[in-house]
């Protein structure tokens, strides 16, 4: 932990230094304080989580973690159980940040508890020969009752307690709650609007049918004499209002798709990145969907990893890519798949990442592995290239420990 300690700072000055991209510089902060942590140095734990805090914005969940947990250990219950309150604002059903704000709450009635049980005991005082006489005529003059905390005062104030902690879940609820109904009255703000705008549509559909009815029937003159051939034009001019209709609505769906693109990137077509920051912005819009992901990600040419990934490639994005591979990748995309991992074995500090890596990415990867693994066998073209993705896959999972 030492190593890191020194290794994760020294990181934190050069790229400070070097004046480079902050999108990976909260996580260096936020690796810095576990460990700090490990170390016992807990204020500077605070200070690093706080500042990964400062650099990655408030929705930076892991640096509320890291800094609750340095606060626990500082036994300043307070503020450790409003860190907590600011993570689960944030994910409200991590188990590890409910059992850890419950030890806080724990910890501030118990230290209320002993604050209330000190002030109870009886104070040793100085005997009356050690006083001066001025003294000792006024103390009994001061010796009037004193009022002593008693259990039930302890039990109204945890009580007390109780209901502050209550209240601050309440909060954090009724915050959720409106963030959601604001979207969801954004939702139907929007889909009102298409509707609204999709009778316009038709609305204006329906008048030029009509006028086009009309201008077919005045522009026979011997309409007024020859009702039957009326009845012969009318059809020939709704034929040409119905290709018209046909023509708008082909380009409402066009105006619909482009808005529908513009709305929601993801659709868009995907390029391969040049630089990390590409490749940064595209994962933001694509992490919650692994088979776009994969799709991306196999336009990263292997040897290009080291490049795409400098300074070093982030846990939450090793974890999506190693999500989508599990997921997508078949017997054909198997080599690939080994050649492209092989190129992340490349990327800058890659050792030092899988160093601290946290359990649930380490499953995460090891799942990846299994799947391909289950991939490889024989088939009726030979075992010769099985034979080698299965080395190398070996050799992989080895790095990736």
């Amino acid at each position: 932990y030492e190593s890191a300690a020194v290794g994760f700072g020294r990181a934190i000055e050069l790229h400070e230094q070097q004046g480079s991209s902050t999108a990976a510089l909260h996580l260096l902060h936020c690796n810095h304080a576990a460990a700090l942590a490990a170390l016992g140095f807990h204020e500077a734990a605070l200070a690093a989580a706080r500042r990964s805090i400062a650099i990655g914005g408030d929705s930076f969940v892991k640096g509320h973690y890291r800094a609750a947990l340095a606060l626990v250990e500082l036994e300043r219950w307070e503020e450790a159980a409003q860190a907590c309150e600011a993570a689960l604002a944030i994910t409200p059903e991590s188990a590890q940040l409910l059992a850890l704000i419950d030890k806080c709450r724990r910890g501030a009635v118990q230290r209320t508890e002993a604050e209330l049980l000190r002030a109870a005991l009886p104070q040793e005082e100085p005997s009356a020969d050690a006083l001066s006489p001025s003294v000792q005529s006024g103390a009994s003059a001061l010796s009037a009752p004193v009022l002593v905390p008693t259990a039930e005062m302890a039990a109204a104030a945890a009580a007390a307690l109780e209901s502050d902690w209550a209240a601050a879940q309440e909060r954090t609820r009724a915050a959720r709650d409106q963030r959601t109904n604001r979207a969801k009255t954004e939702r139907e703000r929007l889909e009102t609007e298409l509707r609204r705008r999709q009778e316009e549509l038709n609305a204006e559909s329906a008048r030029r049918r009509q006028d086009a009815t009309r201008a077919a029937v005045e522009k026979d003159p011997g309409t007024q004499r020859r009702a039957p051939d009326i009845k012969r034009t009318v059809p020939s001019a709704e034929s040409s209002i119905a290709a018209a209709a046909a023509t708008e609505r082909a380009q409402a769906v066009t105006r619909v798709n482009a808005w529908r693109a513009k709305e929601m990137p993801t659709r868009q077509p995907l390029t391969a990145p040049n630089m990390s920051s590409d490749f940064t912005k595209q994962f933001v819009l694509l992490k919650h969907d692994s088979a776009r992901l994969f799709e991306y990600v196999r336009l990263i040419e292997p040897e290009r990893c080291k490049a795409v990934f400098s300074p070093e490639i982030a846990p939450e994005v090793l974890q999506a890519i190693a999500v989508a591979i599990m997921q997508h990748a078949s017997r054909e995309t198997l080599e690939w798949a080994a050649a492209w991992l092989e190129g992340i074995t490349q990327v800058p500090r890659f050792e030092m990442s899988m160093m601290m890596l946290d359990a649930p990415v380490a499953r995460t990867l090891g799942r990846m592995f299994d799947a391909l693994d289950a991939l490889v066998g024989p088939d009726t073209a030979g075992t010769a290239r099985d034979s080698i993705s299965a080395s190398r896959l070996t050799n992989l999972r080895a790095k990736f420990k």
